[in-house]
This record gives C-alpha cells, sequence and structure tokens, in this order.
C-alpha cells in the first residue's frame, strides 16, 4: 500500500511540475495560447489516465483559428460504438444538423460539434449565473479550474446541444441514453486542455443497452423489454432503475469494488421486479442480502423457469413481444450444513445421480426462505444454501416443481443439479396474469 501512494505521489508531481513549466512559458511569451492548450492536453493524457483519442480527432486546430477576444469557441466530441446508431438515434436526430463532422474509426463513431459565439452576448449571459463560470473562460484562469457539472452544463445551454444532456454521476446524455456507453470531450479556446468530460468504456459489455422505441426507454436486455410491455398490457405503472440501495456487506466491496444493488421494475406498495437472465454469485449476493436488509420491500423475480412460462402466455398477445428462445435453467447449486451429526449418514450413503426432494421449510426460525434437501427416503441431508434458498423458495411456493440429482461430493458441502419439471403449467406470479 505504502509503495502505491509513492508512487501516485511521484505521478501527480510530475504532473504539476510539467503544468506549471507550460503555464511558465506561456506567461514568457514562449508559447501561444492555442500551443499552451496543446501541452496542456498532452499533459493530461500522459499523467492523468485519459482515454487515448484518435490525433485526427483529439486536436485543436479548430478551435484556435478565430479571434479569440471577440469570439468563444466551444467543440465537443461525442464518442459511441457503431452497433448504437440505432439505439441514439432518436435522440441524436434532433441535433443532427449540428454535427461538424462524423468519423468511424475501428467501430466507433466520432460525432464533433463546432459552435463559435459572441463573447459579449456570452457575457451578459455569465452576469445571469450565480455560479462561478467565468473563471473557466478566461484563459488567465481556466488552466487552474475544473470543468465541473455547473460549468458543463452553462456551456451547453450556450448551445443547441443543451437538451441530450443530464447527469449519471457525470454529464451524461440525458435519460434514458446514459445506459449507453458513450464519451463526452470538449474544448474550448481558453487556453486550457481538451476536457474529458464522460471517459467512454473500452471493454465491451456482455450485455448491450438497447433503446425500445415501443417503450420509449433503454433495457439492458430483451427480457426487460417484454416485462415492461406486459406491466403495460396488465395497466400496471412502473418505473425502471428508479433508484440502487446500499447493501451492509465488507464482502461484497471486498470483491467486487462495490456494495449497491438497482433492481429493475419499480411498482406501486414497494413492489420491485428483479429480471435475471442467468445467476451467479454476484446477483445471488445481491438479492439474498436485499430481501434481508430491506424487508418493506417485495421483490419479485423473473428469472427462466417463469420467463418460459411468461413467454408462453403472452408472446401471441402482446404488440411487439420480443420471441425468445428461452428454457428453463439447470442450476448447479450446493447442499450444506451436511456434517451436522444426526445429517451425516444421510450424506454419506449418496452417490453421484441420486434424487434429492426440496422442500421448504415454513418453520424455520434463521431464514425465512430456508429450503431442506432430503434424500429419497426423506432422511435430512442438509440445506440449499441461504443465497440460492433466497431464489428458490418464492418459485417454489408459487407451485414449481423441481428435479434434483446430486452432482458432485466433496467434505463439506454436495452440489445438486436442479431443473424446474413442470413446464407445461403456466406459473406466475398473480399480479401479472
Amino acid at each position: 500500500m505504502k509503495e502505491e501512494t509513492i508512487d501516485a505521489r511521484e505521478l501527480y508531481d510530475k504532473w504539476a511540475k510539467r503544468r506549471n513549466k507550460i503555464i511558465e512559458n506561456f506567461r514568457n511569451g514562449k508559447i501561444s495560447l492555442k500551443q499552451r492548450a496543446i501541452e496542456l492536453t498532452k499533459n493530461e493524457s500522459q499523467f492523468l489516465n485519459y482515454r487515448p483519442l484518435p490525433t485526427n480527432i483529439f486536436h485543436l486546430e479548430d478551435v484556435y483559428n478565430e479571434n479569440n477576444n471577440e469570439l468563444l469557441v466551444i467543440k465537443l466530441i461525442l464518442v459511441h460504438d457503431k452497433v448504437d446508431e440505432v439505439n441514439l438515434k432518436p435522440l441524436l436526430k434532433t441535433v443532427e444538423k449540428y454535427i461538424d463532422n462524423c468519423i468511424e474509426i475501428d467501430n466507433e463513431v466520432y460525432l464533433i460539434f463546432l459552435f463559435k459565439l459572441n463573447r459579449k452576448e456570452v457575457n451578459k449571459q455569465i452576469e445571469e449565473e450565480s455560479y462561478p463560470v467565468e473563471e473557466i473562460l478566461n484563459p488567465e484562469t481556466s488552466y487552474y479550474n475544473s470543468m465541473n457539472i455547473p460549468r458543463f452544463f452553462f456551456i451547453m445551454n450556450l448551445t443547441p446541444l443543451k437538451d441530450i444532456f443530464g447527469i449519471d454521476g457525470v454529464p451524461s446524455l440525458k435519460y434514458p441514453y446514459y445506459k449507453i456507453n458513450h464519451g463526452i470531450y470538449l474544448a474550448l479556446n481558453n487556453g486550457a486542455q481538451f476536457y474529458e468530460v464522460r471517459k467512454k468504456l473500452i471493454q465491451d459489455r456482455l450485455v448491450r443497452p438497447m433503446y425500445y422505441e415501443d417503450l420509449q426507454e433503454v433495457f439492458r436486455s430483451t427480457w426487460e423489454a417484454n416485462i415492461a410491455r406486459l406491466l403495460n398490457f396488465r395497466n400496471i405503472n412502473w418505473e425502471y432503475e428508479k433508484k440502487g440501495f446500499i447493501l451492509n456487506s465488507e464482502h461484497l466491496v471486498k470483491k467486487y469494488g462495490y456494495n449497491t444493488y438497482n433492481p429493475d421494475f419499480f411498482l406501486s406498495d414497494n413492489r420491485i421486479i428483479e429480471v435475471k437472465g442467468y445467476w451467479d454469485a454476484h446477483s445471488l449476493m445481491q438479492v439474498s442480502l436485499f430481501k434481508e436488509q430491506y424487508p418493506e420491500y417485495s421483490l419479485y423475480i423473473i428469472d427462466s423457469d417463469m420467463l418460459y412460462s411468461l413467454n408462453k402466455m403472452y408472446e401471441h398477445k402482446i404488440p411487439n413481444w420480443h420471441r425468445i428462445s428461452v428454457t428453463p435453467s439447470t442450476e448447479n447449486i450446493p447442499i450444506v450444513g451436511i456434517t451436522i451429526k444426526e445429517r451425516v449418514q444421510n450424506s454419506k450413503v449418496l452417490k453421484i445421480g441420486d434424487r434429492i426432494i426440496l422442500q421448504r421449510d415454513y418453520n424455520n426460525v434463521y431464514d425465512r426462505n430456508a429450503i431442506k434437501a432430503l434424500n429419497e427416503n426423506g432422511g435430512m441431508v442438509g440445506y440449499i444454501a441461504k443465497e440460492w434458498a433466497s431464489v428458490y423458495s418464492d418459485k417454489i411456493d408459487l407451485g414449481m416443481k423441481y428435479q434434483a440429482t446430486v452432482k458432485s461430493i466433496e467434505a463439506k458441502v454436495i452440489y445438486i443439479a436442479v431443473t424446474r419439471t413442470n413446464i407445461d403449467e403456466d406459473i406466475a406470479y398473480d399480479f401479472l396474469i
């Protein structure tokens, strides 16, 4: 930890030393305002982890070719993946006439906007602004003032782009388009660096958010879009990803770097729907902790077991329903507590492929979601792991039946393969039927 701190301090010192040298050269007349901005941009890129942009885009030639005292020049670059053009089209078509240039490089699209405004008119608006924005426009003070949220929106309000932006922690495209991976870069003829307002993620996500015109919303999966259509069909009001919840778990923070949970659909009466395409350890822990720590909410989980039923029930009834190939999944689920004395004998006689009976334990004072695991003779083997029980308890209570067979046997845990069997029965929550 100490070594990392020293490296970070040294990095900052190098950045600050280089910045101060650039400013000194400008004040001594050794470089122009334009050159100052170019060198400050290089300094930021080298030391502050800027995402590198192509040189034919990440330049300031078109920002400093006008009289700096008379005009304020604003250059904004919006970058997104080529495949997301269709998702962003409803929003960007409102400003397409202001696009100065559109460049495609390596499956990314760079939209360049360039505005030249009369400084006298801008100064009038500055006088009406309560937040100190003038510092970012003045070359004498710009280099040590950050491009924060109020300043960014003041500048955007000077342009026709003001209606396409919102806030998602940092400035971003407005709701619901902020969910689509994009970056925002801004340059002014103020002698400061090219500002990286929002960094576009480099990695390609497994799940790519898409805009659904019939729903006027961006969803992260077709499953979520279908559930929104179903809620509309049932005249149920909903809000998508309305808010997040803090989960009290040091383990989540240590393993995943954060401890928040953002459910999908918020309904009336503290009802929440979580749509889950597949289960991993992180998702299971989030759901289990949320149920435990926020009992005032009713969490309704829709995974492949239920979506299979909903798909059969509604694919020919609901307009724009996205036909998807979905089958109930087979999950590899651990049985725990097998070393307790009175259960050991029941565990020892099990073999790979043996049948396990899943039975709800409604009298369990420690876990209201508890599910017993019994052998074929009804002997107690153990319990389904708590995280998995938080998912399967509701499904069993609704009437879903499962086949469970022993898949592997270890000293302290037995893994079983669990698959829904009564798939011909249409089973779902009452309010969705």
